[in-house]
């Protein structure tokens, strides 16, 4: 009799494992194939931009040699809010991938009681039982393999959403740095220019004191100065602004970083010559298209598994336990109670809800690859919307630094000349509004162009070369911890 149990035991274990590796009922995942340009619109205007040779994008943010800059990222992954959010629900996905995958393995559980029944004086009872109980779903057309492969995806899907952030993460810094950096150059523009001024409005009150200018140069001088100076205000006002930002970005309270940023420094340089690659690349280099392909390789996976609801559910069942009608009886051969047996159950008479529940699993995947396609259209526009920016702020520059540097020789030569009396308060004048205003565009410019090389950082899915440490969900949440913590607890 225990040969034959055991006989029967291992014949359905063996049975069991075989179907667990065979058939997986519902459709594999198939790349949806996107028709993409074989390179990017602007890139074929753009001088220094290549997409074969010369410096990657994410290299030059690596070689920035930013010191500030730097210690800004490294205190962002360690305490941006977002971030950490985005960690805690990779370690809740990887969590339901464990508990999907405990599903495939014999559940055992433990029972035991005492009862005492006592109907009447003469009849009275004593019951004791303690034992244990195991159920196995045998996986035979992959229902609950289809389930693994769905929460496995939805784990990866957590993992390129926490890279998506901090790609964005990392652009909004390094922008709000720039920004920053700009605004103290224009505001030791403003400042230069409001003394330049203040000297100008001197020598019209002195020649006006002696007749050779008149009240309308004096007035003319005294508004260009204040005028500069409401500028200056509304400069400081914003350089304030962009601190704030870079501490909130850094998980930190407003003014946290200012002191860090008070010595001036250059806006950073604009690499001399980019590397962009050809638009297919964008399908592994960007995390938020990589997202959005484990999405619908979950909800392919999740389509098996509600077909699996169509066919008959395998189980082996067992148990063995001990039953005496008194405590000292329990431990004797005759308590021996076992059973072990196959069973199945078929959902044969549902009204269509199992069907249904496949078609609606089947919609939503057409859903998610059509979210797929658009995400992967919207990120070749964003390279190619940056590569337009990058090109026509590099021309741009070249053209407001000649500019600038003509209205400051104008300025130099007016000045000498309307103090010896050759020209009009006008002709000075003018060359002082056109000297500061070409020099804030030239500024603001610099920045504008920075601004293009992080934007095309992003739209390029950041490091994508150097594939960073700091991509790395674990190496930024402290490792894979989720088993520690579940045996801790």
């Amino acid at each position: 009799m225990k040969q034959r149990f055991r006989l029967t035991a291992i014949l359905l274990s063996a049975v069991s494992l075989a179907a667990w590796g065979g058939c997986k009922v519902g459709p594999d995942y198939v790349r949806t194939e996107i028709e993409l340009p074989d390179s990017y619109e602007a890139a074929g205007t753009a001088d220094g931009v290549s997409q074969q040779v010369g410096a990657d994008v994410s290299s030059w943010w690596t070689q920035i040699n930013e010191p500030v800059l730097t210690q800004l990222t490294q205190e962002a992954i360690a305490n941006n809010h977002s971030l950490r959010e985005a960690y805690f629900r990779i370690q809740t996905a990887r969590a339901i991938v464990g508990v999907t995958r405990g599903e495939i393995f014999p559940q055992f559980s433990a029972n035991g009681a005492y009862t005492h029944m006592n109907q009447s004086y003469y009849n009275v009872s004593n019951d004791w039982n303690i034992g244990t109980s195991m159920t196995w779903e045998l996986d035979v057309f992959g229902r609950l393999a289809r389930l693994v492969e769905a929460s496995e995806a939805e784990m990866q899907v957590q993992r390129e959403t926490y890279r998506d952030l901090y790609v964005i993460l990392m652009a909004d810094i390094a922008q709000s740095y720039v920004d920053a950096r700009s605004y103290q150059a224009q505001i030791d523009i403003a400042k230069e220019n409001i003394e330049i001024q203040k000297s100008t409005y001197e020598i019209t009150q002195n020649k006006s004191l002696i007749g050779k200018s008149s009240k309308l140069d004096e007035s003319q001088a005294l508004g260009s100065c204040r005028g500069t100076e409401a500028t200056l205000l509304e400069l400081q006002v914003a350089y304030k602004a962009s601190l704030n930002r870079l501490s909130i970005l850094v998980g930190q309270a407003p003014g946290y970083v200012d002191d860090l940023m008070a010595a001036v420094q250059p806006i950073p340089k604009a690499p001399e010559s980019i590397l962009v690659g050809i638009p297919a690349d964008l399908l592994r280099r960007r995390p938020d298209v990589r997202a959005a392909e484990e999405r619908v390789i979950a909800q392919t996976a999740r389509i098996g598994g509600a077909m699996g609801d169509l066919y008959p559910m395998f189980s082996l069942n067992g148990s063995f336990g001990l039953d005496a009608s008194s405590f000292g009886d329990m431990f004797n051969s005759d308590s021996i109670v076992a059973s072990v047996g196959p069973s199945f159950r078929w959902n044969i008479l549902n009204f269509g809800r199992y069907r249904f529940n496949v078609i609606a699993k089947q919609f939503t995947q057409q859903e998610l690859i059509a979210t797929y396609e658009e995400t992967v259209l919207n990120a070749a526009e964003e390279v190619d919307n940056a590569l337009v920016s990058y090109v026509n702020e590099r021309s741009r520059l070249e053209t407001l630094r000649e500019a600038k540097d003509a209205y400051s020789l104008a300025y130099t030569l007016s000045e000498e000349q309307y103090r010896s009396g050759k020209i009009d308060f006008q002709r000075l004048l003018d060359s002082q509004t056109g000297k500061l205003a070409y020099e804030l565009q030239y500024v603001q410019c610099q920045a504008s162009l920075m601004d293009s090389v992080i934007s095309l950082y992003r739209a390029l899915g950041g490091d994508w070369m150097n594939n960073s440490q700091a991509m790395n969900p674990e190496s930024a949440g402290g490792g894979d911890n989720v088993v520690a913590y579940a045996q801790s607890n």
